[in-house]
C-alpha cells in the first residue's frame, strides 16, 4: 500500500475504527473460510467484547477494515 487512512470516532455509543488502504486487496471470503487466522482471531475477540469487524477488500482496489466496540 501507498497510503493507509485511519478514522477514529464514537457514534451510537460504538467506538468505530476504520483503516484504509489503497493495495493489491484479496478476496475476504476465501481468506475467512480458508483458515486464515489473523482474521479469525480480530472477528472472535471483537465479538468478545460485543463488538463486530467488517472486512471489504477486492483485488487490485485495496483493503478497508471497520471495527465497531459498544462504549457501554
Amino acid at each position: 500500500a501507498k497510503q493507509v487512512h485511519v478514522s477514529l470516532f464514537c457514534r451510537d455509543a460504538m467506538l468505530i475504527c476504520a483503516v484504509e488502504d489503497d493495495g493489491a486487496g484479496f478476496d475476504v471470503n476465501a481468506k475467512l473460510n480458508g483458515g486464515h487466522y489473523g482474521l479469525d482471531n480480530m472477528q472472535r475477540r471483537v465479538g468478545e467484547v460485543g463488538g463486530r469487524v467488517m472486512f471489504f477488500s477486492e483485488a487490485g482496489l485495496g483493503t478497508r477494515l471497520t471495527v465497531e466496540l459498544p462504549l457501554a
